[in-house]
């Protein structure tokens, strides 16, 4: 039971082996879905032909707008959507999508599957350290903390909820979460396990938090488990399968390692800060499974 609580508690998307990456568009009028695409049976379109090729290449299932995203300015909310791929190289897909510049603002991988990629909700440490008291004159969120406000500023937070007696807090930043969440972890602001990415819905114009969805029964059990995590310099990994390849990333999505040797693998988390990380397992039959990382 402990350990089934830790799968859910660090989701993986490994069983459904769906991928997701969040755009901002240079243009909202370009590259914009065309409407009732996502049934058609060539793949979903945009009204962008380069950003259609790119579609093709990585296997892209569905594209939908981000309407529905937690607080975020209207003007650039027009510009965000979500994209989905299925057994998609997402790393090379975010690289695709960031060099095509003159449509894509900015790509990030969204850390968990149906999750944004820039909203998080965690637990702080000391709730009294990190009290909201208004925003600077570019919109960022500011503290009575001076660390925080650094971070803040670099990271581009401009959004809060429920920052206060230690319940879930709320981040949206106009950035990559996971490298929010790794300066948060390494300077000991959040409790590394209550870190949860908000989740969208395909259908409904609503967000919600993932920490909501673990009394949910109906996941699957999933054979590979990771202990501990977080972790402080190696971790183990009990799975029924052969692992042929393990590779890390960081949350840029910057491949770390790359080896079929777990002692390779355990050199190179010994030598990594603190900070949020993604683990890929490629098993002998095949199936390729994605996992969230901490390192204390």
């Amino acid at each position: 039971m402990k350990k089934l609580l830790l799968i859910l508690l660090f989701l993986n998307f490994s069983f459904a082996q769906i991928s997701n990456i969040q755009v901002k568009l240079v243009n909202p009028n370009v590259g914009n879905y065309v409407m009732g695409s996502n049934i058609c049976s060539c793949g979903p379109t945009s009204n962008d032909a380069g950003l259609n090729q790119i579609f093709l290449n990585h296997n892209v299932t569905n594209y939908i707008s981000a309407y529905g995203h937690p607080p975020y300015p209207s003007v650039e909310l027009n510009k965000l959507f979500i994209i989905e791929c299925n057994n998609c190289n997402v790393n090379q897909f975010s690289i695709d999508l960031n060099n095509y510049s003159s449509v894509i603002e900015k790509a990030n991988i969204s850390p968990e599957v149906n999750s944004y990629s820039d909203v998080v909700s965690f637990k702080l440490i000391n709730p009294a350290i990190g009290t909201p008291i208004g925003y600077d004159s570019n919109g960022i969120l500011t503290t009575n903390s001076t660390l925080l406000n650094q971070i803040f500023q670099s990271r581009n937070v401009f959004y809060y909820q429920g920052f206060s007696n230690n319940w879930y807090s709320t981040l949206t930043c106009d950035c990559n979460v996971g490298e929010l969440v790794s300066d948060l972890v390494s300077n000991n602001f959040i409790l590394p396990n209550t870190i949860n990415p908000i989740g969208y819905s395909n259908y409904d114009n609503y967000y919600y938090f993932y920490n909501a969805m673990l009394g949910n029964n109906n996941f699957q059990k999933n054979s590979t488990v990771i202990s501990p995590n977080p972790f402080s310099d190696n971790f183990n990994i009990e799975t029924e399968n052969i692992i042929s390849k393990y590779s890390l990333f960081d949350v840029s999505g910057k491949q770390i390692v790359s080896t079929n040797l777990k002692a390779e693998l355990d050199s190179k988390t010994q030598q990594l800060n603190s900070g949020f990380y993604i683990l890929n397992l490629t098993f002998d039959n095949g199936q390729i499974a994605n996992y969230k990382l901490v390192k204390k």
